[in-house]
Parts: C-alpha cells; structure tokens; sequence
C-alpha cells in the first residue's frame, strides 16, 4: 500500500467513524487491503478485486465532491419548500413549484452541476475539464463557510461509506464466504458499510457530547449521499439492475429499511429534495405527490426515478 494514500485512508476512516478506531485498525491488520489510486481514466472507478486491492482514481473523487455540491444544490433548491408543503399538509405539485420566482435559476444549477459531473467522467484529459463555477476546489480543504463546511463533511462521510462497501468485498474473497448471489453480496456490502457508520453511536455521543439524534441524521444523509453517486453515476440502462448489482432503488430502500430515524426526521428533508432536483433533471415535468410524511415522500420518488429510467430506456 502507498503509504500516502494509507495514510489518507486511515485519517478518514478515523475521521468520520473515531468510536470503532480500534475495530478499524484490527481490520486493516487482518485484511491488509492495497489502496491502489489508479493513474487517471475516464468514467467512475472504485472497486475491489483480487489480492485485496481497492482501486480508485482522483477524478473518481472530484465526481464526488462535484455530486456533493449539487446535492447542496438542491437542498437550497427544495428544502423549504418541502418543509412548508409537509407542515401545511399540502401535496408537492411540480408545475406549481416551478412558477415561484427564482426557481427556475435554482434548479437550473443543480441541472448544471449533474451536467458538470457527467463530463468530468466522460472528459478525454482532467486538463481539459473547465471546474464548475460555485464549486470550491478539493485541494483547497474544507471550505470556511457554514453550508461548504457541511458539504465537505458529507463528501467525506460518504467517501468513508464508499470504502468500507469495497472493504467487505476485500474481507468476503479473504474470509472465503462471499454470498454465492453477487446481489446479495452487493446488499451486505452495503449493510456492512451501514453498520460501521450507525453502530455503536452511543458511545460516540456519550464521548463528544453531541445529540445522539443529530448524530444518526447526519450520518445517514452521508450514506444516502453515498448511494446517491450510484444513482447519478450509473448507465440508466444499469439502474433497475444488472447481473452483478441490484437496482439502485433496492440498495436505496434497503438503507432505509434498516433505519430507525422518525418518519418526519431532518434526514428525509435532505435526501427528499435531492430526488426531487433528480426526478427534475431526468426531465419529470408532472409530478403530483401527496404525503403524509417526510419519509412517505421519499421512498415515492425514489418509484417514480426508477419509473422514469425504465421508460427512457424501453
């Protein structure tokens, strides 16, 4: 293992999940997974293979942070427009929404950023890709300003999900006990990576003093942020499923089956409006949703994003 990108990696894991430090040593001790980062290639690049090396590469990263900042994006697009609706009891009404002032410009950025990623991936040379503008630069660390500061987190936490899923992958091949279905191997991957990052949350509010209830939101808006990627980054004629992976809705809803966060919890105010701004992008124009939770709003536009690809591809 490059000792720069070990040390990377470990700074991260220890970052964002300080409560199972031990338990994440010992691991790195029996696993000893090779962190290879790769020499620049197009399209999105994190995967486990054989002689436990996980491959990644830079620009694999930057689609990362690019996505981060447009989930913020639409989160300043949507979120309190979803909150007034769910406080209200009203139904979300996509064409209604649009005629506020300043609304079109708002989505339009999301629009832009998702775009921005796409061509990161697709780009021939980094060299050539312009940076989108509004996005701080990763090299220059975590941003000074409250919302970019909270952005940075995300991406961060996300990250550390998104190595922890290959980890498992890494510990299976050693361990010799993959599930015989590479689906199933997929969901406890994810499963995996879910309970490193919730698990044992107690102990870390009892230690840093933080609300134990805050700490599992944040948490949880980092994984999904983490599927999310997926959702963005995968062919849409991959997204219901291919041979090796389950759909990304199956990974989406089962994260949240395995969450015990209340049905209205600020966590669902996160990731409702980033399926909304989605759903948008992938050129939903009539969307009628009426809800009685926070929750109930997700998981119905998660069926309608996954509707929405089928027919774009059939």
């Amino acid at each position: 293992m490059e000792e720069n990108v070990e040390n990377e990696i470990k700074l991260l894991l220890g970052g964002v999940i300080p409560e199972r430090s031990q338990e994440m040593t010992e691991y790195l001790d029996k696993y000893t997974p090779y962190f290879a980062r790769c020499d620049d290639r197009d399209g999105f690049l994190t995967e486990a293979g054989a002689y436990g090396i996980l491959k990644f590469t830079q620009r694999t990263m930057n689609i990362m942070w690019i996505i981060g900042f447009a989930a913020n994006q639409a989160l300043n697009s949507y979120s309190s427009i979803l909150a007034l609706l769910r406080l209200n009891g009203k139904a979300i009404d996509l064409k209604e929404i649009r005629n506020i002032p300043g609304q079109k410009s708002e989505i339009d950025k999301y629009k832009e950023l998702i775009q921005s990623a796409y061509t990161l991936s697709k780009v021939e040379k980094v060299e050539l890709f312009k940076w989108p503008k509004g996005v701080p630069f990763p090299e220059k660390g975590k941003p000074s300003d409250i919302e970019g500061a909270t952005t940075f987190d995300l991406i961060c936490m996300s990250g550390a999900y998104v190595f922890l899923h290959e980890m498992k992958h890494i510990a299976f091949y050693e361990d010799g006990n993959a599930p015989s279905e590479p689906h199933e191997e997929e969901i406890q991957c994810d499963l995996f990576a879910q309970s490193m990052m919730l698990d044992n949350l107690e102990k870390y509010a009892e230690q840093s003093g933080y609300e134990l209830r805050r700490l599992v939101s944040k948490r949880a808006m980092a994984i999904s942020l983490a599927l999310f990627y997926m959702l963005v980054i995968t062919p849409l004629e991959s997204w219901a499923g291919s041979e090796t992976h389950p759909s990304i809705s199956t990974r989406i809803r089962t994260m949240i089956n395995n969450l015990s966060i209340n049905d209205d919890d600020i966590f669902w105010l996160y990731i409702s409006p980033v399926f909304l701004a989605h759903l948008e992008y992938l050129g939903e124009e009539d969307v009628v949703i009426e809800f009685n939770s926070l929750k109930e709003l997700a998981m119905a536009l998660v069926e309608m994003i996954e509707r929405k690809c089928i027919q774009q591809i059939a």
